[in-house]
């Protein structure tokens, strides 16, 4: 929980800005098909500087990591869109080395997604001949 967390260490929760703070965010979505929804999420993605994957369909999915302030950019970006249901199902969130020179390489070392991309499965197989 991590409001137990910043209760029980109140000092340090408040020296940590949120770009020094790695975030990753898994997002639920009752379903994600919309062209317009998906286009979205790529190009936030990118123009936030975030890795992670998304999955269109039922249910939907999307997994964005990078510094925090840009995760909950992203994260009010799309809960302003309409949708059935959306939530964040999981939220891990990584203190970076404060004090590295590079907080670049600190970033890339958290990440567990070296880039963003639609993950896409064809959920009938390949059995193309039956149709």
């Amino acid at each position: 929980d991590l409001h137990a967390t910043s209760a029980a260490m109140p000092d340090k929760a408040m020296t940590l800005s949120k770009d020094d703070i790695f975030t990753r965010l898994w997002i639920y979505s009752h379903h994600i098909y919309n062209k317009h929804k998906r286009k979205n999420i790529l190009d936030w993605s990118k123009e936030l500087h975030l890795s992670g994957f998304s999955m269109p369909g039922k249910p939907g999915i999307v997994c964005i990591e990078g510094l925090q302030s840009t995760c909950e950019e992203f994260w009010a970006r799309l809960r302003r869109l309409t949708w059935k249901r959306i939530l964040i199902r999981h939220r891990e969130d990584i203190p970076l080395a404060v004090q590295a020179a590079d907080l670049s390489t600190e970033i890339q070392k958290q990440r567990r997604f070296s880039d963003f991309e639609e993950k896409v499965f064809d959920v009938h197989g390949t059995r193309s001949e039956e149709h």
